[in-house]
């Protein structure tokens, strides 16, 4: 199942993050969310280094780093041939390997960012998008796509704007005394129609 989230994804509560990446060895990961991330969590960067040191790093292979107590643990997904761009044909089979082993590992949740649609150069809503939507909606697991805070929306289809909207305004609020800005709303017009 795929949930499009707002939020920055550093913050994320789901059991894993996933990123895309270069294949090969890892010296990098200096860029953007790998970044953020291999600062966050150095251990499992070093993990990852290690292996793909020893190991062939090839197009749609799958990393799980994880450090016992330590949440979230990170999924890095070989998307890209070289550090500044995605490839749709990476990312295709990264995508199927990431269902397949969440699946086996009985994994509940996991953050993913814009894969590729980044640094990676490709088109969220006509490649990205789609192929989030063809592979991992019909998964066990819970997909949270993340959609950074002030993102251009004008992107975005009005079914993804509906439901998004749904979602937050049916949301109960602290703010609100625990009710819904929808519910608030429709209680307001009532009485104004009781009034007049």
């Amino acid at each position: 199942m795929i949930k499009y989230i707002s939020g920055d994804i550093l913050q994320s509560k789901d059991e894993y993050i996933a990123q895309g990446v270069a294949v090969g060895s890892q010296e990098g990961l200096g860029t953007g969310l790998a970044f953020k991330l291999s600062s966050q969590s150095p251990e499992i960067q070093k993990l990852f280094k290690k292996y793909t040191r020893n190991t062939k790093f090839q197009a749609g292979d799958v990393f799980i780093g994880e450090i016992k107590g330590f949440s979230p643990g990170i999924i890095y997904i070989a998307t890209q041939p070289d550090m500044y761009h995605a490839e749709l044909t990476y990312l295709n089979k990264g995508l199927k390997r990431l269902k397949k082993v969440c699946e086996s590992r009985g994994i509940k949740t996991v953050s993913l960012p814009k894969i590729g649609a980044g640094l990676g150069k490709l088109d969220w809503n006509s490649e990205v998008k789609p192929l989030f939507e063809s592979i991992l909606s019909d998964c066990e697991t819970v997909f949270n796509a993340h959609i950074p805070e002030g993102s251009d929306f004008s992107s975005l289809t009005d079914a993804f704007i509906r439901k998004a909207q749904h979602k937050i305004n049916r949301r109960p609020r602290k703010k609100l005394n625990f009710d819904s800005p929808k519910n608030i709303f429709f209680r307001q017009i009532a009485n104004f129609a009781l009034a007049s």
